[in-house]
């Protein structure tokens, strides 16, 4: 006797699950449940591709931050470098300046060592005769360059 003669003679839940077990003899019905069982496992691997690709975007997005950054802070180094090159000549231009007037007072001090007093015996007097003659001078040169 085959399984199914068997579940027609029983009675109660069996004879309820008869018509599904003639349906499940057919095999399109097997083909379809496949069909239906690969439909949900595409839907699914189609939710985890997407969620990869919203996560590789958000990725992306934060490596171009990151570029970005980079970028900026490169060209902020790059503008303090000649920011710091100008200061650099600038400063060499200001020290020899400063070289050329200590060479100029050092050879007014040597000239005003050298000349002979101009009151002999008297080194006050001819301190002031000097700091005189000197005023003199640098308001000649204060008013040439006027």
């Amino acid at each position: 006797m085959r399984l199914l003669d068997v579940l027609r003679d029983q009675r109660g839940f069996f004879p309820l699950i008869m018509p599904a077990m003639s349906i499940l003899s057919k095999p399109i019905v097997w083909v379809s449940i496949a069909l239906a069982l690969s439909v949900t496992a595409n839907v699914g691997l189609y939710k985890m591709w997407q969620r990869e690709v919203r996560q590789s975007g958000a990725l992306t997005a934060q490596r171009d931050n990151a570029l970005a950054a980079g970028k900026a802070c490169s060209e902020g180094v790059e503008r303090l470098r000649k920011a710091g090159e100008e200061r650099a000549a600038e400063v060499a231009r200001e020290l020899a300046r400063a070289r050329d007037a200590a060479r100029r007072a050092e050879t007014r001090a040597l000239e005003t060592l050298g000349t002979a007093p101009t009151v002999p015996g008297d080194a006050c007097a001819s301190a002031q005769v000097l700091s005189v003659e000197k005023l003199k001078q640098r308001k000649a040169v204060n008013e040439g360059v006027r």
